[in-house]
């Protein structure tokens, strides 16, 4: 499966100015898991490459949940980790309201990282596992 990395790397701009501050707690949210499966990357990417574009405020809670589900692929660094419980956490809270919903000057720096990590290893790590295909 080949993962557009243009799409994801528009979808994380987009993230990253529409972002959202962590409320500090430690409860992962409407749909979220607390404890996080380990996925191959094989796995991981057939989910992350299965929305194209995803902004917080799409109607996309299925795919959001298979992403909270499949877990995340060993190699991920925990920044990234922070960054996807994040995002599945803010696409949770807004999923199905409308990208226009959601205030990007609320993501602090920190989160703004976070979230680039997520994609930007999602960006990574699928576009060498389609090209391994």
């Amino acid at each position: 499966m080949t993962i557009p990395t243009c799409a994801l790397s528009v979808g994380a701009i987009l993230l990253v100015v529409a972002g959202c501050g962590d409320d500090g707690s430690d409860d992962a949210g409407d749909g979220g898991s607390a404890t996080v499966a380990t996925a191959s990357v094989e796995d991981f990417c057939a989910v992350l490459s299965d929305e194209v574009e995803p902004e917080i405020g799409d109607d996309n809670g299925d795919w959001l949940r298979a992403l909270d589900e499949v877990g995340v692929p060993e190699s991920m660094g925990e920044k990234a980790r922070e960054g996807r419980d994040l995002y599945l956490e803010l696409g949770f809270e807004y999923e199905g309201r409308g990208r226009d919903s959601f205030d990007p000057g609320t993501l602090s720096a920190d989160d703004d990282t976070r979230i680039d990590a997520f994609w930007a290893y999602g960006t990574d790590q699928c576009t060498l596992y389609s090209e391994d295909e």
